[in-house]
Formats: structure tokens, C-alpha cells, sequence
């Protein structure tokens, strides 16, 4: 029984540990893409020019990102939120 119990509690302790590492990839995912996401509003702000010439690509991009960022974090984000 005290057998049973064991590779229980390791079987438990591993899905544990799974459940964190994925937790904590999706953290560090959240993190990078809203990194991402002030370097290109730090373009948008310091050369206005290019973004002019590329708004739709851009807009596009950012909008893709905060997406991701919302997906990430179990979040809906609707076309207002943009």
C-alpha cells in the first residue's frame, strides 16, 4: 500500500512541477511580447515618420501582439480594444 502511495505522490508531484514549468514559459512569453510591445510604440513616438509610411504594417503588428499578450493570459480582447 505504502508503495502505491508513493508512486502516487511522485506521479502527483511531477504534474505539479509540468503545470509550473508551462506556467512559467507562459509568463516569460507575456513578458517578452509586451516588451515587444513598447519597442514598437517607442518607434511609433521617436520616428513618427516611418510609421506614417507604415501604418497599416504597424498597426497590424501591434495589434497581433497585444493578441497574443490577451490569449496568453486567458483574456478575450475585442475589436474596441484595440
Amino acid at each position: 500500500m505504502k508503495k502505491k502511495r508513493k508512486v502516487k505522490d511522485k506521479l502527483a508531484e511531477q504534474e505539479k512541477r509540468k503545470e509550473l514549468v508551462r506556467l512559467l514559459e507562459r509568463n516569460r512569453c507575456i513578458h517578452e511580447l509586451e516588451g515587444l510591445l513598447k519597442d514598437i510604440q517607442l518607434v511609433e513616438s521617436v520616428d513618427p515618420d516611418f510609421t506614417d509610411d507604415h501604418d497599416d504594417e504597424v498597426f497590424n503588428i501591434s495589434l497581433g501582439v497585444k493578441w497574443a499578450i490577451a490569449r496568453l493570459k486567458g483574456e478575450n480582447l475585442s475589436v474596441d480594444d484595440e
